[in-house]
């Protein structure tokens, strides 16, 4: 349960960050620590770790140790500790941005897990908004940051497996497959983007070529997918694209071509599946529309609704799949009888 000592680190984090704003754009600092805080609330933290994430970034851009010591003096020595451990300098000019970075790294090994669930959290926002803005600006965003693209990705590599090692589970499992949703983002913003149709299919160009229209589509990937019907197993072939913040799904099934799209890949396959696919008597054999796979929301508004989680009813949430592998225990299933099944989950008792 929240208190007013939540509402005054809310209160005091908006005043000191007011004048900032995210690295390269304009929108306000605040929006970082809200998303920062609601992450670790959804991950489990309590009111003490939700409060460190609040000012998880006072200490490094606001003040440095005097900040440090007007923290523990509002909030605790508990909070100040959290804070103090997502900070990777105190001092300005901050040292070299490699070496803080490895010595970050580094400290993870010995930090206490209430620390790193609040850093978790903190990066994970950070990688949800480096994916949304890849998808926008391309290979231009690692301009924004000092390590660059190459310097950027291994931090957040590093970091990836430094959680999985000390706290594993379904956050960290969350965050690493942001990371490689990052890198692989990037790779193709740098290797190729799809423009238009051409006679009937896509045509692929180098980044470096010029844009011939509006119509800029960035190609990620292609999945092959049985599907069951009535009269036996067919086959469909997907290839998910982007139209600037607009995720779209081609669809390849008896000879026709279909397009769908959505806020996120999983809206956009789940309407694909309902109005497509399903009143041809077609259900998809993959994640994405097996019984007992359903997406969280910030899987979705920070990962692209490319992954899900496995659930089971009176169960915690299991491990992330992508919504287009398919495996074993797929159960294949109506978007209905899906979307039955993942209310009841949510309606049962799981910790």
């Amino acid at each position: 349960m929240l208190t007013d000592r939540f509402d005054e680190a809310l209160a005091y984090a908006s005043r000191l960050h007011r004048e900032q704003r995210r690295k390269g754009t304009d929108i306000p600092y605040v929006a970082h620590l809200l998303g920062v805080a609601s992450i670790a609330l959804e991950n489990g933290a309590d009111e003490d770790q939700a409060i460190a994430a609040l000012l998880h970034d006072a200490v490094e851009d606001q003040g440095g140790l005097p900040r440090l010591r007007e923290i523990r003096a509002r909030f605790g020595d508990h909070v100040a500790e959290m804070v103090e451990h997502c900070t990777d300098a105190v001092v300005e000019p901050k040292p070299q941005w490699r070496p803080r970075k490895e010595a970050y790294i580094a400290s993870l090994a010995s930090k206490p897990e209430a620390s790193l669930q609040v850093s978790l959290a903190d990066k994970t926002h950070n990688a949800g908004a480096i994916i949304a803005d890849l998808a926008t600006h391309g290979e231009a965003l690692w301009d924004r940051f000092t390590g660059g693209r190459d310097g950027s990705l291994w931090y957040y590599e590093s970091l990836a497996q430094a959680f999985t090692d000390r706290i594993p589970g379904p956050p960290t499992d969350r965050f690493a497959a942001l990371v490689g949703q990052m890198r692989a983002a990037s790779e193709l913003a740098a290797a190729s983007v799809i423009i238009g149709q051409f006679e009937g299919g896509w045509l692929t160009q180098t980044a470096e070529q010029p844009r011939k229209n509006d119509r800029i589509e960035e190609y990620l990937d292609e999945h092959v997918l049985d599907a069951t019907g009535a009269s036996g197993r067919e086959t469909i072939v997907l290839s998910t694209g982007m139209v600037g913040r607009d995720c779209r799904i081609r669809c390849i099934v008896r000879g026709d071509r279909h397009q769908m799209q959505g806020a996120d890949f999983f809206e956009a396959f789940t309407r694909l599946r309902r109005q497509i696919l399903e009143p041809m008597g077609l259900i998809p054999c993959c994640y994405g529309a097996s019984l007992g796979v359903w997406p969280s929301g910030m899987a979705r508004s920070m990962g692209l609704g490319l992954q899900a989680y496995r659930i089971e009813v009176g169960e915690a949430a299991g491990e992330l799949v992508n919504i287009f592998d398919t495996g074993d225990d797929v159960m294949p299933a109506t978007v209905d009888a899906q979307e039955r099944y993942a209310k009841r989950w949510l309606a049962s008792p799981h910790d």
